[in-house]
Parts: structure tokens; C-alpha cells; sequence
């Protein structure tokens, strides 16, 4: 007879005496043929867990009921009459629990709770925060799959629409009960706060609706992994990761009162006060350098720079299809790198009256002209900021648009939005990238559930 591995859950009272034992499951020890027998299967790891669950909640079962004195109708004596069953979800196993009932032996006034009307929902809150989590990372049917996956078995609690709703409700709570700024935010020197903004295709009346974005970090917590900065500004694959940010996002149509507030307090949590030296990176609209004006009175001072990833961009965009001319467009972008914005002003223009005969030669440099004209007192000299490893783009740390916006609400082209929709979806997404998410979770989910109950 081979040896056998045996799971059992055990019972034990005051005096540290086994009470009770339950045999969970027996499995023959044998020699693994290939990989896939090593261990127990996902259905097995699956079982398991549910029948140890059962075990656990069949000896809380006692504590499961109406927390009573007497009778609520007539104040006589209340008794135990049996248990009925209710639903509960756990993250990975479904699971009926006997919950006590109630009898009032002189007017025969019942009490039949069931978890969702002792506790507010039946859902464990570790799976409203996983069903939320991935709702505002995934389509929901995609995040339907993903957590019927990880759970082995089809489970109807996790069905794209409750998704959905947990979802909505979690961010529409965050954004209507901002979280209070800890008292332990150390005060920062200095901080950078990026600010920008994307479009997403809407089901309302426009075809489509910006949403706007902002981070705040130091820059002592970014993580610098692989690429260059080349002699002309070019950015080579160089991405960071920032340890410890705060970010904020908004869909609304309310003047920017939304944005500026959730980036005020992403600064906060930052460590902004009076005395807080701000750096400022944006992709040159105006709506966005609205937003970095409304943090004046915050800190001590603005360094504003017009955000050279962007600006490097237009050029890219602005080619003229000659190499010769394109040689000359690089030259403009090269005196901007160093700072001198009047020789480029006058290097686009040169290239202006080169072009006079193509219109749309001469469209793209207007475009173009305009841009930097209307951005000159953002731009800097970058290569000197270069060289004393100060930020002067955004793409020296994960995007934030690309983050919050484009991955989970532009990925697929069917999509389309509603604003309020949108912005429950960001401020989610907002708050996910937070570093106090782990922190405050629990009550923004915990609201979602009971209101979807």
C-alpha cells in the first residue's frame, strides 16, 4: 500500500482538546510521469480551500443571527428555531451557510436572516476589491473570464454586469468621499506634477469627450531601467518607475473643478505645503496649464516646462518628406533642445518661405510654429536639465495617460462612454495607482457592495 497525503481540519476547545475532525481529502503519494502531477491540480487547490471554508464557517454559524434581546413586535422571548441556508461568496469558492432562526413563542414573530441582510452583502469584500480591480483594468466580460479562471469553476457572482456595477460604485464612492490626507505625509522639498489629457469615444451627443490626468511624485522615487537621451533630445526606450506617486482623473464637464481638486490632494499626499518647489511638465494646452495654475497658492513656487516628449513629437509629426528640409527641421529641433527658442522661431520661418509653394508643407510649419510660439515661456534649455539629471519629459516615467485613459478605455475601438461612466472608470484607476490604495480600499468597497445589495 503507498503512502497517502491526508488534509483534515481540526476543532479544538478552550482546554486545547480535538473536539471534532474532518477528513478534507486523502490523495495516494505516488511518482510524478510528467510535470502536471506534481502537487494538486487548480480544481483540487480549488475543492480544498472550499471544503475548509465550510468547515470554518459551519462552527461561525452559531454567531449567524439577529442580534435580538426580545421580541421586536411584542417583547416576549425569543428561541432558536432551526437554520436556513444563504448564499455566500468567498474570492474563490461559493458556499451556503446555515443562519440562525428566530421564534417568538407568544405572538409567533420569526426571524430569518440571511448574510446579505446581517452583514449588508453576501460578497467577501476580497472579491468586491478583485472584481472592481479588474473591471477598471479589463472589459468586464474580460474580467469575467479572468476571475472564473482563477476560481477553476463558472461562478454567477462574478457575471460581467455585477462587475460592472461593483465597479461603477466603487469609483463613483471614491470620487464622492475623498479619502482625508494622512498625518504621517512627510513634507516635500520638491515635487513634479505631469498633467495631460486624451479623447475617448462617447455614446453622448459629441463624438467624443476628454479626459484629463495628473501625477504627482518626487523625483527621487523614480527607478530608471535601460534606454538613452541623445545629443539631439531624443528619448531611446527609457522608462522608469515611479515607487511612490499620487494620480487623479477626470471625465467631467465641470470647469476643471473636479481635476484641480483630486490634483491638489494627489500633491498633498505627496508631501505639498507653501514651502513645496513644483515642477510643472505639460504637452502645451491650455487646459492643462489651468490646472498647474490652480496649485499656486499650494507651494512656494512653479517651475513650468513644456513637456519635451510632446514637443519632440511634433517635430516627428512635422516631416517634409525632402531630406535636405528635413535637416533644417532637425536644426530648429536641435536649437529648442539647448534652449534657444527665438533661432528656432527663425529657422522655422526660413523653412516657411522655402515651402511657400506647397500648402501643405506650409500647413504642417504654421501648425507647428504656432505650437512653439504659444509654448515659449514653457520651454527650457533640456540638455542642460539633461545633464543634471532633472525630469524635462514625461516620457522619462510611465505614461499616465497611456496608464489611466488608453489601456482600459480606448484598447478596443467598439468602445464608448458615457461621461459619468468614464469618470467613475478613471477615478478607479486614479485611485488604484495611488500608493495608499492597500490602505483605504476596504471602505470604498465595502460602500459598492452594500449598494449593489
Amino acid at each position: 500500500m503507498s503512502d497517502t497525503i491526508r488534509v483534515t481540519v481540526e476543532k479544538i476547545n478552550e482546554q486545547g482538546k480535538v473536539v471534532s475532525k474532518v477528513v478534507v481529502i486523502e490523495k495516494e503519494i505516488s511518482k510524478p510521469e510528467e510535470i502536471i502531477d506534481i502537487g494538486f491540480r487548480h480544481s483540487e487547490q480549488v475543492d480544498i480551500l472550499k471544503s475548509i471554508q465550510d468547515e470554518y464557517i459551519s462552527q461561525q454559524s452559531i454567531y449567524f443571527k439577529e442580534d435580538l434581546d426580545a421580541c421586536p413586535r411584542c417583547g416576549g422571548k425569543l428561541c432558536k428555531h432551526g437554520y436556513t441556508k444563504s448564499d455566500f461568496h468567498a474570492v474563490f469558492t461559493d458556499h451556503k451557510i446555515p443562519t440562525c432562526r428566530q421564534v417568538c413563542n407568544d405572538c409567533q414573530w420569526r426571524s430569518i436572516p440571511s448574510i446579505k441582510s446581517l452583514f449588508g452583502t453576501n460578497i467577501h469584500p476580497d472579491l468586491g476589491k478583485m472584481q472592481s480591480e479588474f473591471g477598471a483594468r479589463y472589459s468586464y466580460r474580460d474580467a469575467q473570464s479572468i476571475l472564473n479562471k482563477m476560481s477553476y469553476y463558472v461562478r454567477k457572482v462574478n457575471h460581467h454586469n455585477g462587475i460592472k456595477q461593483i465597479t461603477q460604485l466603487v469609483g463613483k464612492h471614491i470620487d464622492e468621499h475623498p479619502d482625508e490626507i494622512p498625518h504621517d505625509v512627510k513634507p516635500s522639498d520638491e515635487l513634479i506634477v505631469q498633467v495631460d489629457g486624451g479623447h475617448v469615444k462617447t455614446i453622448e451627443d459629441q463624438r467624443s469627450i476628454e479626459a484629463m490626468t495628473s501625477v504627482v511624485y518626487d523625483a527621487k522615487n523614480i527607478e530608471y531601467k535601460g534606454g538613452r537621451v541623445k545629443d539631439n533630445g531624443d528619448v531611446t526606450e527609457i522608462r522608469g518607475i515611479i515607487t511612490s506617486k499620487s494620480c487623479a482623473a477626470s471625465a467631467l464637464s465641470d470647469n476643471q473643478k473636479s481635476i484641480r481638486s483630486q490634483t491638489l490632494s494627489a500633491a498633498k499626499l505627496q508631501g505639498l505645503t507653501k514651502q513645496t518647489k513644483l515642477t510643472a511638465i505639460c504637452d502645451g494646452a491650455a487646459n492643462c496649464w489651468s490646472v498647474i495654475d490652480s496649485l499656486s497658492d499650494e507651494c512656494q513656487s512653479i517651475e513650468r516646462i513644456l513637456d519635451w516628449f510632446h514637443l519632440s513629437m511634433k517635430f516627428k509629426n512635422s516631416g517634409l518628406g525632402n531630406k535636405k528640409l528635413n535637416e533644417k527641421l532637425d536644426g530648429a529641433k536641435w536649437y529648442l533642445w539647448h534652449g534657444q527658442v527665438e533661432d528656432a522661431i527663425s529657422r522655422l520661418e526660413e523653412l516657411k518661405q522655402e515651402v511657400t509653394k506647397d500648402t501643405k508643407k506650409v500647413n504642417k510649419l504654421e501648425k507647428l510654429l504656432s505650437y512653439v510660439v504659444n509654448n515659449k515661456n514653457y520651454i527650457v534649455n533640456y540638455d542642460e536639465r539633461k545633464n543634471k539629471d532633472l525630469v524635462f519629459t514625461s516620457q522619462m516615467a510611465e505614461s499616465n495617460v497611456e496608464s489611466l485613459i488608453n489601456q482600459r478605455c480606448k484598447g478596443q475601438q467598439h468602445m464608448k462612454w458615457s461621461r459619468d461612466g468614464l469618470h467613475n472608470i478613471l477615478t478607479l484607476r486614479a485611485a488604484m495607482n495611488t500608493y495608499t490604495w492597500p490602505k483605504v480600499w476596504e471602505k470604498h468597497v465595502l460602500f459598492g457592495l452594500k449598494k449593489a445589495a
